[in-house]
């Protein structure tokens, strides 16, 4: 038996390595031999090591014929190594064939999604759909283009519809419920899960959505269950014991706490996993064992570790805020054309008092919550790769394009995406109507309550290193000044120890400043049936409380490397 041969049938066989050594034995005596290249290449790659597979590949690319499958093998296996542009490039100068075309077009959309290239990404869906019409994958990338494109409702439905064909898994299904989450479309995402949980009733993915769902939604005992369900699959599961860490009552922490003592064992010491286990025994230690020393101990860990497993989010603060507070407009500034709505943006730093803002409104009768939308920073995107805004009425329709679909049928919408602070001049740009509430809390508190909780988005990553933290609040009190100082008193600030002491008072000025008659239910807000999808779903749900107010003195030596990073010129009233 020849050595190609042989090769061959341990391909076939699924024997690696065996294949590799085979073939790189025949290729002494014929070098340029494509197939031998080319079983070597994909044996390697198979084996995880797309660096050396490539090297083969390549070779057998050149040396066969144009549908030899090395061609998406080696642009497989520069993707792996992370070298797009290279892997793009193979793909494009591969000749199509009846037999490699759709495997070209997907591999390119997909390029394209990691490079969140939408429009790339859209171009890649028409192309496999004129290929094979109604193809799954097809969906899936115009799902993905819209994802791209902040088109939450949109994305979603190309998912669902992926799904349905039953070729994909349950993957479509949990972007389908992820991205109706993030429309604010709660009734569709509990359908889809429940739809799963039918299909694939232990499935732990599946279980863990559903249990955030519930979460949401305020059904805390079907949250409750549906994490234990996932613990008894899973019992080290660490975001679900993080979970239950934030909701159980402290008697109830006593039984969890030796379920998190054990789960530490089925996770590295530097894990993102170990992270959450540490968030949660920090619970344990506040309020089951009511030790503040240990607590701290435990959430300085659990920071520590996460913000070292994280790729810092790099960007540079003070160029963006030169370029969003002077960029020019690429035609007139403010939109001229009438609006029957009106835009109510909840801005602030995270845990500021923006999710209790939110519901407050939200308990009005005239009010619809949107919950936090990225749209606006979508719709002025051109400003970071242009460096100019786009005219008042394109930033206008471009932000209401990316709202769910809802936002036309009501009087007034609630945006509280804290971060859209960046965007106040962009806003007044879009909508002169808009009302803007700047929610503000002491700095050490608002400090705090971040270092208690584990921010799942990567625009989030620098509440895990004290230094990072005081700068982004130095910026954002940069940013405020100005906007205070251009725009007056078309923003309301509402300090959250006002809200939180005298909550009927600041409900009235609410109503007052945005102009629509006070309701009595504007006070309860722990009573808004809503999906609440920030850190702040357990808070939410309770009456307002005043335990978070005035706690600098007590956290002065935990936050100690925040504080002293902090400008004392952009925080007088704190005495740096």
């Amino acid at each position: 038996m020849s050595p190609l041969e042989k090769a061959q049938k341990q391909l076939q066989a699924g024997k690696w390595a065996a294949a590799l050594k085979s073939a790189q034995f025949g290729l002494k005596k014929a070098q340029t031999d494509w197939r031998l290249n080319g079983i070597a290449g994909q044996s390697l790659l198979n084996l995880g090591k797309p660096k050396q597979a490539a090297i083969y590949l390549d070779r057998s690319r050149k040396s066969g014929p144009d549908d030899n499958e090395a061609h998406t093998l080696l642009a497989t296996a520069l993707i792996r190594v992370g070298r797009l542009e290279d892997a793009l490039l193979v793909l494009e100068k591969t000749p199509l064939t009846a037999r490699n075309e759709l495997k070209i077009q997907l591999m390119i959309g997909h390029i394209a999604i990691s490079r969140e290239d939408a429009a790339a990404v859209s171009a890649a869906a028409k192309r496999v759909e004129a290929i094979s019409p109604d193809h799954p994958e097809s969906l899936m990338l115009s799902a993905n283009a819209c994802s791209l494109n902040d088109l939450n409702e949109e994305s979603a439905q190309f998912f669902e519809k992926a799904a349905e064909t039953g070729a994909l898994g349950l993957v479509p299904y949990h972007e389908a419920a992820r991205h109706y989450m993030r429309a604010a479309q709660a009734e569709a995402s509990t359908r889809v899960l429940n739809a799963v949980l039918e299909l694939a009733p232990e499935d732990g993915a599946t279980l863990l959505l559903a249990a955030n769902d519930a979460a949401q939604n305020g059904q805390t005992d079907l949250a409750l269950e549906r994490y234990e369900r996932l613990l008894q699959i899973a019992p080290a599961h660490a975001e679900s014991l993080k979970s239950l860490a934030h909701t159980l009552t402290a008697e109830a922490l006593l039984e969890l706490e030796p379920r998190i003592d054990k789960a530490f064992q089925h996770h590295k010491k530097h894990s993102s996993e170990a992270a959450l286990l540490h968030f949660a025994k920090a619970e344990v230690f506040k309020r089951a064992h009511a030790d503040d020393e240990a607590a701290a101990q435990s959430y300085a860990r659990a920071n520590e570790i996460e913000f070292a497993a994280r790729q810092p989010f790099a960007n540079n603060l003070q160029s963006e805020f030169d370029l969003l507070t002077s960029a020019p407009f690429d035609g007139p500034e403010i939109s001229s054309g009438e609006s029957d709505v009106t835009p109510i943006f909840v801005i602030g730093l995270p845990r500021s008092g923006t999710t209790l803002i939110e519901q407050v409104l939200s308990a009005h009768s005239s009010v619809v919550p949107f919950g936090e939308q990225s749209a606006m920073r979508q719709a002025v995107k051109s400003v970071y790769e242009k460096a100019y805004y786009p005219s008042g009425e394109t930033i206008k329709q471009e932000y209401l394009s990316r709202l769910p679909s809802t936002w036309s049928k009501t009087p007034f919408f609630v945006d509280k995406l804290p971060a859209n602070y960046r965007f106040v001049r962009a806003i007044f740009a879009a909508f002169p109507n808009a009302k803007i509430i700047l929610a503000e809390r002491d700095p050490v508190d608002t400090a705090w309550s971040s270092w208690r909780n584990a921010f799942p988005s990567e625009h989030m990553t620098y509440t895990f290193d004290q230094a990072s933290m005081a700068e982004e609040f130095n910026f954002f009190r940069k940013y405020t000044q100005l906007w205070n100082q251009q725009f007056g008193d078309r923003i309301l600030t509402l300090p959250y120890e006002d809200t939180v002491t005298d909550l009927e008072a600041a409900t009235k000025t609410l109503a007052q400043y945005i102009g629509f008659d006070w309701e009595e239910a504007m006070t309860r807000p722990q009573d808004v049936q809503r999906a609440i999808t920030t850190a702040s779903v357990h808070q939410a749900r309770q009456a307002v409380y005043q335990s978070s107010i005035n706690l600098g003195d007590a956290r002065a030596q935990e936050l100690k490397d925040f504080i002293a990073n902090l400008d004392p010129d952009l925080w007088p009233e704190l005495d740096l």
